[in-house]
């Protein structure tokens, strides 16, 4: 707020127009001139002020009285910072003191202030005047009110912030919809009338308990009305929910729906965003998985091989029948669950080697190995061939352990091979016999 001052020294009273004087303004000649100009001033949209050089103001037009709230006799004398708001009136001393170096300054913004310390945006313009010697005399500040040229410049901002929302969300390939606290549907884009079949002027405007009824499933109404209520009560995002909606012609589309927030710039709840994904194929996917998994869990469950099946951590997830009874496990929840990398036993007879390399998607066979079963004791000999199996992506999802039992084979082999060494020593023995008969009948000769 200004300070009442006394005059300074140079500035005349007001007078009227016979003396040619103009409410603190000494007019010099050529008088008429510099009169006509006072009165222009005087009359101007924009508040003006008439400074000397050390800035103080020497006259203030009624503009510039009328939009700060003071009277001529607290502005005449003062300094023209009272105008600025205080965080600014450095830079101000700056600027305007520019007018004094540079002769101008243009459209330079500052945050003006009211006599009752209302603020509001002004632009300020400055010139210096200099008198018949060509020496800086006075300055003419301008201070224009900017606050409707802001606001234009936020709605255009707004505007064009809108516009690129607009063209985002168009471009979303989910459908996708805005919801106000109330529940009502504020825009859809077209992803969301490409899935369902409703336009936007159809649902615009209507709540999601209106909605629900023609496009939720009976038996999932309360479900999704409860989810979105929570979300527009609390403002917490949820994580994705599945359910099943109905199109405008009836059809039943398996979703995934996301809710989020939209908060204005005081951190306010505005808007709740619904993402809408149809899961079709994704669950046609899974359903396929499914029916695989089921197959292979019962071609597992008959084969007459011990095997088992790790998931992609080498945790067995699954073991048949075959591998209990040949490694004389007595129940199988005894081997479901363990880490068949870190198990001791695998570790101390080389095969976790071999499963590491199934899990990096190769086919692998082992060489003959023997195992001793830590139940009964037991010596089982088995070839091993590990399978990856792999997802939709391509990533190693799972790898399957089928053992050859070779452990009757190797009793064979064994067998055959000490009686072809006995024959073999028969046959020598034989052959030594008639050689040492011919050798006796030779002599006997």
């Amino acid at each position: 707020m200004f300070k009442k001052k006394k005059r300074p020294k140079g500035v005349p009273p007001m007078a009227g127009n016979k003396e040619k004087e103009m409410k603190g303004i000494k007019l010099k000649s050529p008088g008429e001139k510099k009169f006509a100009a006072a009165e222009i001033i005087e009359g101007m949209i924009d508040g003006v002020v008439i400074t000397d050089m050390e800035l103080q103001a020497l006259q203030a037009n009624k503009a510039v009285l009328k939009r700060f709230g003071y009277k001529i006799e607290e502005v005449i004398g003062n300094p023209i910072y009272s105008f600025i708001a205080k965080e600014e009136i450095q830079k101000a001393i700056e600027t305007l003191q520019e007018t004094i170096i540079r002769g101008v300054i243009k459209n330079v913004e500052f945050t003006g202030v009211t006599k009752g310390g209302e603020e509001f945006p002004i632009s300020v313009n400055g010139t210096l005047l200099r008198d018949e010697n060509g020496e800086p005399e006075q300055t003419i500040i301008v201070l224009r009110d900017i606050t409707e040229l802001k606001q234009a410049e936020r709605e255009r901002a707004k505007a064009a912030t809108d516009r690129e929302k607009a063209k985002l969300i168009d471009a979303i390939p989910d459908a996708l919809n805005v919801l106000d606290l109330d529940g009502r549907i504020v825009t859809v884009n077209p992803a969301y009338t490409k899935m369902f079949g409703w336009k936007p002027e159809e649902v615009i405007g209507k709540s999601v308990d209106d909605m629900s009824e023609t496009f939720v499933k009976p038996e999932d109404i309360e479900f999704i009305l409860k989810t979105i209520g929570e979300v527009i009560k609390t403002g917490i995002v949820r994580k994705p929910v599945e359910t099943i909606v109905l199109t405008k012609d009836g059809r039943e589309v398996p979703i995934s729906v996301t809710s989020s927030t939209i908060k204005d710039a005081k951190g306010n709840l505005k808007n709740i965003i619904t993402l809408i994904r149809d899961i079709t194929e994704l669950k046609k996917a899974e359903e396929e998985i499914k029916t695989k998994s089921r197959f292979l869990e019962s071609l597992i469950e008959q084969s007459p091989l011990p095997t088992f099946v790790i998931d992609s951590g080498g945790i067995c997830v699954m073991v048949n029948k075959a591998f209990l009874k040949a490694y004389a496990i007595p129940k199988k929840e005894m081997v479901l669950g363990m880490n068949a990398l870190t198990e001791p036993v695998n570790v101390r007879q080389g095969v976790v080697k071999y499963m590491k390399e199934a899990l990096s998607g190769k086919i692998v066979e082992t060489p003959e190995i023997e195992f001793i079963s830590p139940y009964e004791s037991k010596k089982t000999v088995a070839k091993s061939r590990l399978f990856p199996i792999f997802d939709a992506t391509n990533k190693v999802t799972n790898v399957v352990v089928m053992h050859e039992d070779i452990t009757e084979l190797k009793h064979l082999q064994e067998k055959e091979k000490t009686a072809a060494v006995e024959n073999a020593r028969a046959d020598e023995a034989e052959k030594y016999s008639k050689e040492l008969e011919k050798k006796v009948r030779d002599l006997e000769r």
